[in-house]
């Protein structure tokens, strides 16, 4: 019998057996990267901080989701966000947002300075949409002119193509699309912050 047990332990480590010795796949670690402007923040111009962006509960998590039918879901094992993709927005937006000319400085609260303006917002989807092969994200964002006036709430749904069926495509196709969200976002922050009253949602 102990012949028999060690015999089955050098087995399972032998590579190729599938046991202790197979290698793992590595992880491969996702961000968004949106085409940012080219501009820079601009003296003299309000200050805005970008809080953390919430995220909707069934896309809380480092997994890339999948739609494969109308009520068929799946979640990538090997490739992961590197932040929870309520953060993920809201980091581009910063980044974004501080390439307007919009605004002297955009900033993480708390910040070094207090802000005229505050963002913030909600990932309401960020998914693979396999039956119609294209990258869909879904994020409402709000901007208060402090200490506390609404000027302005929009949603943006924007999907995008993926052209192939790698997770690579697809990473693509999302940037691609909070591209044209963070396009439209910065539109409507500046004709918001020129009215000084409420905007209409678009």
């Amino acid at each position: 019998m102990r012949a028999l047990l060690v015999a089955l332990l050098l087995i399972a480590l032998v590579p190729g057996c599938g046991g202790l010795m197979r290698e793992s796949k590595p992880t491969v670690w996702l961000a968004l990267e949106p085409t940012l402007p080219a501009g820079e923040a601009r003296a003299g111009a309000p200050s805005l901080e970008v809080e953390s962006f919430a995220t909707a509960a069934a896309f809380r998590n480092d997994q890339v989701s999948a739609k494969d039918g109308p009520s068929r879901w799946t979640y990538t094992t090997y490739h992961r966000w590197v932040a929870d993709p309520g953060e993920l927005v809201a980091a581009s937006a910063r980044d974004y947002l501080s390439r307007t000319g919009l605004f002297g400085a955009v900033f993480t609260p708390p910040g070094p300075v207090e802000a005229d303006y505050r963002l913030s917002g909600a990932v309401r989807g960020l998914y693979w949409d396999r039956e119609k092969r294209s990258a869909v994200l879904e994020v409402e964002v709000s901007l208060i002119a402090l200490p506390g006036a609404l000027r302005g709430f929009w949603i943006y749904r924007r999907e995008t193509p993926v052209e192939g069926d790698e997770v690579a495509a697809f990473l693509r196709a999302a940037s691609s699309a909070l591209g044209l969200a963070l396009a439209d976002l910065g539109r409507d922050l500046a004709g918001a912050i020129a009215a000084g009253q409420p905007a209409q949602n678009r």
